[in-house]
C-alpha cells in the first residue's frame, strides 16, 4: 500500500507540476528539489513493485490493488480534470478495509462489508474536506473541484455524509454489540471528527478529519472483536 500510494503521488505531483508553480505550493517539483524524470521513475517502479507485493499475498489481493492503483491514477490524470475527483474517494475508500482484512487474514467477515458500506459517504466527506483546503489554488489552476461546485454548502454536505457513515457504523453496532476499550475509541474518533468539522477548512481540517475516521473503524473493529463478532 505504501508503495500503492507513492505511486499515485508522484503521479499527482508530476500531472500539477505547472498548477503548482503558478499557485505557488511548495511541493517537491516546482521547487527542484526532484526533476520530473526522477519523478516518474518513483510513480513507475512503486507502482509495478506495489502491484507485485500485493499479488504476491494472494490474487484477491493483487486485484484489490490494481484497481486502487487504477482509482488513484485515474483521479490524477482525468477524472480531476472532468470535476468527478470525489468519485475516487467514494469508490477507493472502501476498498481499504476490504484490502487490509483480505491480506491480513485471507477471509472478509460479513461486518467488514458494513464498515465498506460507511466508507462510501465518508469518502464523499473527505473529498469534499479535500477540496475545501485546496479551494483556493484549485480556483487559481482551474480545477473544477466538488468543493467549488458546492460552495458554502460545502461544510454542510462533508458533515451529512460523514453522519450518515457514522449511522451506518453505530446501526451495525446496534445489531452486533460493543462495549470495553473499542467503544471508547470510537468515541475519541467521533469526537476528532467532530474537531476537524469545526475547524477552518484553509488549515489542517481534512486531516484531522482523517484521523477521527480512522479512529473511529479502529474502535468500531475493536468493540465487534470483543464481543465475537468478528
Amino acid at each position: 500500500m505504501t508503495a500503492l500510494q507513492l505511486a499515485i503521488g508522484a503521479t499527482n505531483d508530476l500531472v500539477d507540476a505547472e498548477r503548482d508553480a503558478t499557485a505557488g505550493r511548495q511541493k517537491p517539483i516546482p521547487l527542484g528539489l526532484v526533476d520530473v524524470r526522477s519523478a516518474r521513475l518513483l510513480a513507475a517502479g512503486s507502482g509495478l513493485g506495489g502491484l507485485v507485493l500485493a499479488a504476491s499475498v494472494n490474487p484477491a489481493v493483487g486485484g484489490l490493488a490494481a484497481v486502487g492503483l487504477g482509482l488513484g491514477l485515474a483521479y490524477d490524470l482525468w477524472l480531476r480534470s472532468l470535476g468527478l475527483g470525489w468519485l475516487a474517494f467514494v469508490l477507493g475508500l472502501p476498498l481499504v478495509p476490504i484490502y487490509g482484512w483480505l491480506g491480513g487474514a485471507g477471509v472478509l467477515p460479513t461486518p467488514i462489508l458494513g464498515l465498506a458500506a460507511a466508507a462510501v459517504p465518508a469518502g464523499l466527506g473527505l473529498a469534499v474536506g479535500n477540496g475545501l483546503r485546496d479551494a483556493a489554488a484549485d480556483q487559481v489552476g482551474g480545477v473544477p473541484t466538488i468543493a467549488l461546485r458546492l460552495g458554502r454548502f460545502g461544510p454542510a454536505v462533508a458533515a451529512a455524509a460523514h453522519a450518515v457513515a457514522l449511522g451506518i457504523l453505530l446501526g451495525g453496532l446496534a445489531s452486533w454489540g460493543g462495549d470495553g476499550v473499542g467503544l471508547a475509541m470510537l468515541g475519541i474518533g467521533v469526537a476528532l471528527l467532530a474537531v476537524g468539522l469545526l475547524l477552518p477548512a484553509a488549515g489542517r481540517a481534512w486531516e484531522v478529519q482523517a484521523v477521527g475516521l480512522t479512529v473511529v473503524a479502529v474502535g468500531w473493529l475493536a468493540s465487534l472483536r470483543e464481543v465475537g463478532a468478528l
